[in-house]
C-alpha cells in the first residue's frame, strides 16, 4: 500500500465555515488541489458564490457555496439539511442513472426467460432440453457478454435486483434451473468476488434502495 492511499482524500466531502476568504479560503484550496468536494459557507451570499465558482474553476474540483448563519442551533441545522438534501439529491441522480442503463437488461432477461420456457415445454426429451439450454447459453452470451463486461459492480448489483423485479427469482435460482447447481455455484462465487450476491432479492417495501429504484421506474414509464 503506497502512503498517499493511506492517507489520501480524495472523494472526502469537506465543510468550511468563512470559507470566502482567508483561512478559510486557503484550506478550501487545500482541499479541492486533493480531490475533495468541498461546501463552503458564510453570510454574504453573493460574495460567496463567486468564490466558490473562482475555486471551483481554479482547482477543477467542486466547491459548493451555502450562505448561512452558524451563529445559532437553528442556523447549523438548517446549514446541516441543505448539505443533506443536496447530497441526498446527487445520489438520486446517480441511481437514476445507472437504474436506466441496467433496466433493459433485466426487462430482455425475463423475454428470453419466457423464451426459453415455451421452448423447453414444447422439447419431450430431456436430453434434447439439455442441449437446448447450452444453446441458448451460448447465443446469451455471445449476445450480451461484451456489454454486460462494461458495467460497474454498483450497476450489476442493481441489475440482479432488477432481474428479480422482473422474473420474481433470483439470478441464483434462475442460473440454477437452466444450467445447474455447478453452474450456479459457480457464478455466486465469482459474483461475491466482485461484491455482488446473485441471490440478492427486490423488496421496495422494506429495502430504501429498492424504494427509489421502483419510483424511478414508475416514473420513466
Amino acid at each position: 500500500m503506497k502512503i498517499n492511499d493511506l492517507f489520501g482524500i480524495e472523494g472526502k466531502i469537506a465543510v468550511i465555515s468563512g470559507g470566502s476568504r482567508g483561512i478559510g479560503e486557503m484550506i478550501a484550496a487545500g482541499f479541492l488541489a486533493n480531490g475533495v468536494k468541498v461546501y463552503i459557507t458564510a453570510r454574504k451570499e453573493r460574495e460567496l458564490h463567486l468564490k466558490a465558482e473562482e475555486l471551483s474553476n481554479t482547482y477543477g474540483g467542486e466547491c459548493i457555496s451555502i450562505a448561512s448563519d452558524l451563529s445559532s442551533l437553528d442556523g447549523i441545522k438548517a446549514f446541516a439539511d441543505e448539505i443533506k438534501d443536496k447530497e441526498e439529491h446527487k445520489k438520486y441522480l446517480i441511481l437514476k442513472r445507472r437504474v436506466l442503463k441496467v433496466y433493459p437488461f433485466a426487462s430482455s432477461a425475463k423475454e428470453k426467460l419466457l423464451s426459453i420456457q415455451k421452448g423447453l415445454d414444447s422439447i419431450p426429451k430431456r436430453r434434447h432440453k439439455k442441449r437446448y439450454t447450452k444453446e441458448v447459453a451460448k447465443w446469451v452470451k455471445e449476445e450480451y457478454a461484451e456489454q454486460l463486461k462494461n458495467l460497474s459492480m454498483s450497476e450489476g448489483k442493481i441489475l440482479v435486483k432488477l432481474i428479480y423485479r422482473e422474473t420474481n427469482s433470483t439470478s441464483y435460482e434462475i442460473v440454477k434451473s437452466y444450467r445447474g447447481r455447478f453452474n450456479a455455484f459457480f457464478w455466486q462465487t465469482m459474483a461475491k468476488f466482485w461484491d455482488n450476491n446473485l441471490k440478492t432479492e427486490y423488496d421496495p417495501v422494506n429495502n430504501r434502495e429498492d424504494m427509489l429504484i421502483e419510483h424511478i421506474l414508475i416514473q420513466a414509464k
